[in-house]
Order: C-alpha cells, then sequence, then structure tokens
C-alpha cells in the first residue's frame, strides 16, 4: 500500500538547540526501552538532586475539564472536552454503570472512544485533568446511554455490525494480504464487540474484501437520484494511515500499489484520475497525516483515466477535521446520478464529478498503518444501501501455496463437495531494467496438473510496475485436488505454453469455491477467531533538549561554555499514546550525567502521572572540556512497563 505521502516520525538524531538528541524508538515506531523490565525497576521515587541541581516543584492542582461532553453510539460512548491554556499534559478517564468507576484510561489528548458498552446500560463517566507532577483536578461528569441504531439499519440491504459469533464472518468477507502480517479478529476488552484488523505489515497491501456484491438501483428508478451508498463505522485512518474504499467492477481482491505517490487532492468536488486503478473503479481515499503542522485528513475520489466527467456539484463541502486518536467515524459513500459524495458523521465533506458505469460491483477496504508501524484498526459497522443481493452460500476454501513452476505432488486428496471454483491472484510486476512498460503476459494456471488460462478480473487492467493486477481462473473439478504437505492447494502459475513465468510475484490467492447441492452441508464453523487484545499501553515518549541558563534554546551545533545550563525534559503524551491508544502511569524519572545519577523526580502525588515538561537545572563549571552525555530515563506504576529513554549530548569548551 502506498504511503509516501503520510509523515512518519522519524527515530534517531534530531538537533534540539545547541544539543543532539537521541529518542529510543521501537520498530513500530513507539516508545522503547533498552530491554525487557528488569526486576530492579522502580516503580516509586522520592525526589533527589545532587550538588549544584535544582529540581522543579509542583504548583497548584489543574483546573477540572471544561465543557464536558458524551456522545453515545452503538456500544460506545465518546467523550470530548475543552483545553486549557496552557494544556494539561494527561488526563484521567474513569467509567462504570450503577455507580461503580471500575474502568479507566489514562490519556493526554481532550477525546476518548470507550467501546465494547452495554447497549441500553446508562454509564457515568469522569475527567479529570492530570499536571506533570500526577496532581489530579476535581471531576467533570457526565452520563450517556450507548443505543443500536436500528433505523439506520432497517434502510440497508446488507449490514454487519461484526457481533456474531465468528468474527469477521466467512460467509461474508474475505481477508486479502501481500503477506502473512496481519489478522482479521473480534476485539476484546476495550476493543471488543467490534472487528479488529491488526498487524505488522509495513508497505503491504491489506484489504477486506465484501463476498456480497454492491448493487445499484436502476437510473430510471432511482429515489432523488441516489443510486446506492455504503457506510462503514471506523476509527481508520488514524493518526497517520489511510482507508481506501474501493468499488471495481469485477473479482478483485487487491488493487493498491503505485511506485509513486497517489495523485495530489484537488478541487473540492472534483474526482482525480489515478493511473494504477483499473478501469471502472471508484475509490474514496481517506488520509491523515499527525505530522503535518497543523495535522491534516483528506477525503478525495480516484477514478483511472478516461472516466466520463459529468458537471461537478455546487454543494457546500466542509473541510475534513483531523482524525483524533481512537476516535470513530461514520463514513458514507454515496453514489447519485449527479455524482459522488463522502459524508462523515454526516457532513459533506468530499466529492467526486463521475457516475459509475456498471451495476455491480466488489468493494473492498484497503487499510494502511504508518509506514514501518503497526496496523491497529477497528471497525464497528459496514453497511450497503440499494438493490439487495444475496451472499454466495459459502464452501470453505482451502489454504492455498503458489509458484512460477509445476512442483511434484505427494499424497493427493480430491476436495470434496465442489463442482469448481474461480481462482483468483493477485500479481505485482517486477521492475524493468529501464522501467520501460510491457504487455501483460499471456498466463495459466496449473492445478494437480490441470492448466487453466487466467485471464484480467478487470479487463484493461494496467499492467504496471508495483501495481497489484489481478487475475481469474475458472477451474473444474477434476483440478481441485489437495496435496501434500499440510493439504494445501497447490497451484502454478505459468505462461500460457506451460514453460515457467517470470516478471512478476504472487501476492496473493483466493478461491471461491461453487458448492455441490447435492453434497453432505459443510459444519458451520465452531471456533471463533482469536479475540486481540488493545496494545499495551505504553510510557509517553521522551525527549531531551539543553537551554541556557536563562531557559533560552541554544544555537544548533555551538560549543557550549562552562556554567549554568538547564535541561528540558519531555514525556511527549500525544505521541506516545497514538501507538498504544492510551498511557502508561508514570511513576517518575531519573536524569543521569556521563553515567552519574544526578536527579530523580516523582509525578504520583495524586496518583500515577502521564506526561509532562520539567525544566532541571544544573551546574556545568567542574565538568571537563569535550563531549557529555545526558539521559533522561522514565519508569511506569508498574513493573511490567517498558522503560524509556531521551538522549541528549553536548561539548563543552575549554
Amino acid at each position: 500500500m502506498n504511503r509516501r505521502q503520510i509523515a512518519v516520525a522519524a527515530a534517531g538524531l534530531v538537533l534540539l538547540g545547541g544539543a543532539i538528541a537521541v529518542l529510543r524508538t521501537t520498530g513500530g515506531g513507539g516508545p522503547a526501552s533498552s530491554g525487557p523490565p528488569s526486576p530492579a525497576q522502580p516503580t516509586a521515587f522520592k525526589p533527589y538532586a545532587a550538588d549544584g541541581v535544582v529540581l522543579p516543584e509542583a504548583g497548584g492542582k489543574p483546573q477540572p475539564p471544561k465543557e464536558l461532553r458524551v456522545d453515545a453510539g452503538p456500544r460506545r460512548l465518546q467523550a470530548s472536552w475543552a483545553v486549557d491554556k496552557p494544556a494539561a499534559p494527561g488526563y484521567q478517564v474513569r467509567w462504570g454503570h450503577d455507580g461503580a468507576l471500575d474502568h479507566q484510561q489514562l490519556i493526554a489528548v481532550p477525546a476518548v472512544q470507550l467501546d465494547g458498552l452495554d447497549n441500553g446500560t446508562k454509564y457515568q463517566v469522569e475527567v479529570r485533568a492530570v499536571d506533570a507532577f500526577g496532581q489530579r483536578s476535581d471531576p467533570a461528569t457526565s452520563a450517556a446511554t450507548p443505543r443500536p441504531d436500528l433505523a439506520e439499519d432497517a434502510k440497508d440491504s446488507f449490514v454487519d455490525h461484526f457481533d456474531g459469533g465468528t468474527v469477521p464472518d466467512p460467509a461474508k468477507w474475505r481477508l486479502a494480504a501481500g503477506s502473512e502480517c496481519v489478522r482479521a479478529s473480534p476485539g476484546d476488552g476495550a476493543n471488543s464487540k467490534r472487528l479488529v484488523v491488526s498487524g505488522a505489515c509495513g508497505s503491504d497491501a491489506v484489504a477486506l474484501r465484501a463476498r456480497t456484491p454492491f448493487r445499484l438501483a436502476d437510473p430510471g428508478q432511482a429515489a432523488d437520484g441516489e443510486l446506492g451508498r455504503y457506510v462503514i463505522t471506523t476509527d481508520a485512518p488514524g493518526q497517520n494511515g489511510e482507508l481506501l474504499l474501493d468499488l471495481v467492477p469485477g473479482a478483485a481482491d487487491l488493487v493498491d500499489g503505485s511506485p509513486g505517490p497517489p495523485p495530489q487532492a484537488g478541487k473540492p468536488g472534483l474526482a482525480q484520475d489515478d493511473p494504477t486503478l483499473p478501469p471502472g473503479t471508484i475509490r474514496v481515499r481517506i488520509a491523515s497525516n499527525a505530522d503535518a503542522v497543523p495535522p491534516t485528513t483528506t477525503a478525495q475520489v480516484l477514478v483511472p483515466p478516461g472516466t466520463p466527467r459529468i458537471a461537478p456539484s455546487t454543494d457546500t463541502m466542509s473541510p475534513l477535521p483531523a482524525t483524533q486518536i481512537g476516535i470513530s467515524h461514520r463514513l458514507e459513500v454515496v453514489l447519485r446520478k449527479d455524482g459522488v459524495r463522502v459524508l462523515r458523521d454526516g457532513v459533506l465533506v468530499g466529492g467526486g464529478d463521475v457516475v459509475p458505469q456498471w451495476p455491480e460491483a466488489t468493494l473492498l477496504i484497503g487499510l494502511g498503518g504508518p509506514a514501518g508501524g503497526q496496523l491497529h484498526v477497528g471497525i464497528d459497522l459496514v453497511a450497503f444501501a440499494g438493490v439487495h443481493a444475496d451472499t454466495p452460500a459459502l464452501l470453505p476454501p482451502p489454504q492455498i501455496t503458489t509458484s512460477l513452476s509445476e512442483l511434484p505432488e505427494t499424497d493427493a486428496k480430491k476436495l470434496a463437495g465442489a463442482l469448481g471454483g474461480q481462482l483468483r491472484l493477485s500479481l505485482l510486476p517486477a521492475s524493468t531494467v529501464d522501467n520501460t512498460p510491457l504487455p501483460a503476459p499471456n498466463l495459466a494456471a496449473v492445478v494437480h496438473g490441470v492448466r487453466t488460462p487466467l485471464r484480467p478480473a478487470i479487463p484493461g487492467s494496467p499492467w504496471s510496475q508495483g501495481v497489484h493486477y489481478p487475475v481469474v481462473a475458472d477451474l473444474p473439478p477434476d483440478a481441485l485436488v489437495l496435496t501434500s504437505p499440510a493439504q494445501r492447494l497447490a497451484v502454478a502459475v505459468v505462461n500460457a505454453d506451460g514453460t515457467p513465468a517470470q516478471g512478476f510475484r504472487v501476492v496473493q490467492a483466493d478461491i471461491e469455491l461453487t458448492p455441490d447441492p447435492a453434497a453432505p452441508s459443510t459444519a458451520p464453523r465452531t471456533n471463533p477467531n482469536p479475540s486481540v487484545r488493545p496494545p499495551v499501553a505504553q510510557l509517553a515518549m521522551p525527549g531531551a533538549e539543553l537551554l541556557d541558563a536563562s531557559g533560552q534554546r541554544l544555537d544548533p551545533g555551538k560549543t557550549l561554555p562552562k556554567g549554568r545550563l538547564v535541561l528540558s525534559a519531555t514525556l511527549d503524551g500525544a505521541a506516545g499514546q497514538r501507538y498504544s491508544g492510551e498511557l502508561a502511569g508514570l511513576a517518575g524519572f531519573e536524569v543521569w550525567l556521563d553515567d552519574q545519577r544526578i536527579a530523580a523526580v516523582s509525578t504520583t502525588r495524586d496518583g500515577p502521572g502521564v506526561a509532562g515538561n520539567w525544566r532541571i537545572a544544573f551546574n556545568a563549571t567542574t565538568l571537563a572540556a569535550g563531549p557529555h552525555t545526558m539521559e533522561v530515563r522514565a519508569f511506569g506504576t508498574d513493573a511490567s512497563t517498558r522503560y524509556v529513554s531521551g538522549f541528549a549530548t553536548f561539548l563543552l569548551g575549554q
């Protein structure tokens, strides 16, 4: 999945004033430690200052959050409040029902979503501001009752709340990914009663395919000009990710990928050309960049070149607000005779001057997290409104192995209960020496010695470097034979004449089997997918910067004179919360200078701290000339929490 336009926080060296600060981060981009928690890791601190060190002191308690608002949705509540100036570095949110506030989260942003609640139960919510020393404000309180939106469900021809016995329901959904890096499972704990798609896939494409066709109304009978719409309630694209909502007129599983960035956003209401898309595809792309100043979220309608255009809409479109950590929104894509409309929570935020050129399409939901980071997306609802289409009968498919030449088979076993099957592959063309476009090769699939032609799933799809190319083959019953090891369907993709193929790789393989009505019915799946727990809470992101004695930033690269200096120690709560959704309780931190502990600060005055900024003055007069290193080492109130460190180095003159 292309995410070149999604900014990513880079770990490593950054100039901070006159010092170089080093932030240690994990491969997923979040705060890291130097290893697993040590048995000696402290979970409480007493203030400590070496000779010449001056510690910061706590002030008065923070003011309580203002204008607390709690909005109810199906199985969830969303709480938000106004931000004071200066803003509190953190908040404690507690909730429960019948007077028992038995759940809590520590967060750094003024909004939170509480998932996994019971519809019809009234929940009390309490929010307190938390300062840098763990002091808590008086609470702001409210209450609300989650309720299902039954009126909306009644309008839809297809609805999935992901609350059945098996999530996702294999009769409704297939998961496609460029590698075995991702899974779709029911959420657990705070993520319960929803679908969670999680993994560490880097730039690999990930998509959910709806097995139920998306079918449009007859234009001559479309009420108010609406041909159809689909809805998704999700917290995607998250902070630095993207959400791709594709309607593809063919049997495709993956249509993502590009050697270059996606098209730049154009004028509101106008679709942009994307040459990587198969003919007829209508894509809605929602992308977020939390590292931009200010953070941005954009909505685009993308179509392949040559798509007919109509007069653009004159409707007023609102800018798309930046996404918030863990907050779900209801996105609607409405296809009309006068163009495409994109709404978020009922507000028009985008559109396109195009009309579908097909009566039926496949819905693909593409998901992407931060480049090089963790994908963790919650989906609460997917629904279609349009002409009803039956979900095809399901015969559970076998696992598939692929190769580019025929391999010997052992222990063959015929797949029972199938009259045939449609093999669906996604091919990824390799680059050429001079990047010259090549025509799509003429290929075939060989399964158990039966060679069957492969054809484009959508005729006219581009064969282009780095772009997924979906193909299909109709396999006869005598090809449906499982072989060892692991009793899988072994598929060889070869040239049409049977010679080994080259110049691409197979990144995704699936099969839709045609059940034999005369065969015994397959027992329903009894073991649900294993649930996915929320990410483990982490400490805020550490940072360190050196200032002069008056608290001013130093010139980058400057050799510092001996004398008084100030260390600005930061634990950035919002940056840390991006990676785990909530923050671990902060016990305090130590400051080390050249491997000597010179300070310790406690942050548990009224309970665990969350985040903050502290200034610690120290005397550099007696230090030797040359390079020196300072470390801010922060610890949690729970011994299982990994500690985090931020570093600053500086150079002293004679």
